[in-house]
């Protein structure tokens, strides 16, 4: 009897658990090369992660629904990566410093993020694959890149560079999703609405 509860006991600590209203934070103060990797899984999780330095990486990955995501990094030559595939997710990432890289993945339907550069040689990307989602972008500074990818119906983009020798690139493509399969159907070519605002 005793070992079939130790059994029993040990299934629940290695069983992977639906998380609910989960808080991520971190926050990582100076210091050069610093990694962060996380991930979480299901509703109404979130994470906060900060971190200052030179040569940092964040990779966060949130799959699940009404997850919020906020990333800010400071400093030189730093990374930051973010994945959220699910529903009403919201994405967040805010860099300062010089050649810094944010890049930003959502698939699902009603997502939205912001993505916020000021320095130089700064370079963002954000791919949104689904219908309804929002996207805004802004950078200030010199010789920074904008580029987006936006797959779905009734997308919206926007835009806001402040700053010389800027750059923007952005392609939008309306497609009809299966609404029983995350799949792609390419079935119609003009639906919905797609809306573009662009301030330089």
């Amino acid at each position: 009897m005793k070992s079939v509860s130790l059994i029993l006991a040990l299934l629940l600590l290695t069983s992977p658990a639906y998380a609910l209203n989960n808080q991520l934070v971190i926050d990582q103060v100076a210091g050069n090369g610093n990694l962060i990797q996380a991930s979480q899984s299901g509703e109404l999780n979130e994470a906060k992660i900060a971190q200052d330095g030179v040569g940092g990486f964040i990779d966060i990955r949130q799959k699940g629904e009404m997850n919020k995501l906020k990333l800010n990094q400071s400093g030189l030559d730093n990374q930051m990566y973010a994945y959220q595939n699910g529903k009403h997710n919201y994405g967040e990432q805010r860099q300062i410093g010089q050649d810094n890289t944010a890049i930003l993945y959502q698939t699902g339907q009603d997502n939205s993020s912001v993505q916020g550069q000021e320095g130089f040689n700064n370079y963002a990307f954000t791919y949104q694959n689904g219908n309804r989602n929002v996207s805004e972008s802004y950078q200030i500074g010199e010789n920074n890149v904008i580029s987006k990818v936006q797959i779905g119906n009734d997308l919206e983009h926007k835009v806001t560079q402040d700053g010389n020798n800027m750059s923007v690139r952005i392609l939008q493509q309306n497609v009809n999703f299966d609404k029983d399969s995350s799949d792609l159907k390419m079935l119609q070519k003009e639906l919905g609405d797609i809306k573009i605002t662009v301030t330089q």
